[in-house]
Parts: structure tokens; sequence; C-alpha cells
């Protein structure tokens, strides 16, 4: 009902979503237990995949894990405009990065599952 996220929800042009704080969506609570209350990353992409089906990536970033973090590397060079499925390719080399299903729409050329469609 937000008329923001309606607008998002009809525009032409790319939409990316940041979900920030990963570090804190894990699952686990402050002592590395299972915490019921807290989604993981994978269930929140999935939500909001959910919510924007054409959204070009969904991306978590934790600004506690600094600047140069491969996931907050790989936003910023998405919001420059540089090549997507390059940066992508390149960064899934990192240990630290990130990479959950349904960080790229399914039919979206970027995406990892359909590289060999060419």
């Amino acid at each position: 009902d937000d008329p923001l996220f309606q607008r998002v929800l009809t525009t032409n042009k790319p939409v990316i979503v940041a979900i920030n704080k990963m570090d804190l969506s894990h699952g686990d609570d402050d002592n590395g237990h299972a915490d019921p209350n807290k989604d993981s990353i994978a269930q929140a992409v999935s939500q909001w995949r959910r919510l924007l089906p054409n959204a070009l990536a969904i991306v978590p970033v934790s600004a506690k894990e600094g600047p140069d973090h491969p996931n907050v590397t790989f936003l910023r060079q998405i919001l420059l405009g540089e090549d997507v499925q390059g940066t992508y390719q390149k960064l899934q080399q990192e240990p630290q990065f990130v990479v959950v299903p349904e960080m790229f729409p399914s039919n979206d050329e970027n995406n990892d599952d359909d590289d060999d469609d060419d």
C-alpha cells in the first residue's frame, strides 16, 4: 500500500536492493546459537525477490564489514554502471563474497545459471 513501493514496482528503471546488516542475519543470536526470530540472508533475499521479481540485483551487505567487503564492492560497481556479470564472475573468487540464490532474477542474463546458454 506504500506509494513509494508502488512506484518502484512500476518503474521502467533498474531496481537494485541492498539488504543491510547481513552480519546480523545469520540466524544466530549474539552467542552463536540458532535464533528462530532472525532471518537468514537467503530468506531475506528470497523475500525481497518475491516483492520485486524484476530487480536487477538484491545484494546483502554490511557496513560493519567495511567498504572493501566484496558485497559492498559489488553493490558499488553495479551503482557505477559497471558490467554486472563480469563483476559478479570476478568477485565469486573472493572467499568473503556472499552469494545466495535469487540475487538475480531467474530470467536475467546475469544469473550464474544462465551463463552456458550463449
